[in-house]
């Protein structure tokens, strides 16, 4: 059985985080599954010796927690952008709204002595 110091047991979590940094750096897809990237980590050293310490239900779920977040802020930018574009949107069709709010006046008026 190998027995490792906590410090080494924190490096070894620090250079698999920074390995998973700088490899979930190129998933920017968060429909990458696990099987997918778990066969390109198994090169990586710091991968083999966090599972050794850790197991792979863990680097697993470190793995899921990124696609969480990718999928997190891929929802974020779509909804900033279909907000950018309502705005803009808006802004075209009712460009004040005392032009706008004056037709409805008359029209509610109108319709109110029909």
């Amino acid at each position: 059985m190998l027995i490792i110091s906590l410090a080494g047991r924190t490096s070894h979590c620090w250079s698999y985080q920074s390995l998973l940094v700088d490899f979930c750096g190129q998933v920017v897809d968060y429909h990458v599954n696990w099987q997918s990237a778990s066969a390109k980590l198994e090169i990586h050293t710091e991968f083999l010796h966090y599972v050794e310490l850790f197991g792979l239900a863990r680097a697993e779920r470190l793995y899921k927690q990124h696609i969480v977040r990718l999928r997190e802020e891929f929802i974020a930018r779509q909804q900033n952008m279909y907000l950018h574009r309502l705005d803009a949107v808006l802004h075209k069709l009712l460009p004040d709204l005392a032009s706008v709010a004056d037709r409805y006046v008359v029209s509610w008026h109108v319709c109110k002595h029909c």
